[in-house]
């Protein structure tokens, strides 16, 4: 089941195919969780209607000011292009 190091433990990669040292996956997943405020249900654990709505509202909301700002910057840039011509 899967690669082993010298000491019998797993080899686990990422998604490109990195070596993920001990410890540094739950890191990442630490720091997802502290930003997004958000924690993925465990295995065996029932979904969480509330925690899944609250996530989806956020994520949504983060990507309209995102959208928001980009709109803005390509305004300004239309303005001052219209302006200086």
């Amino acid at each position: 089941m899967g690669q082993r190091d010298s000491l019998g433990n797993i080899i686990k990669k990422n998604e490109s195919g990195v070596r993920i040292k001990k410890g540094e996956k739950m890191e990442a997943y630490k720091k997802w969780t502290k930003k997004n405020k958000i924690k993925i249900q465990g295995l065996g654990e029932i979904e969480n209607k509330t925690v899944v709505d609250n996530a989806s509202t956020f994520f949504n909301e983060r990507r309209k000011k995102k959208n928001e700002q980009n709109l803005s910057k390509i305004l300004i840039k239309l303005i001052t292009y219209l302006i200086s011509h």
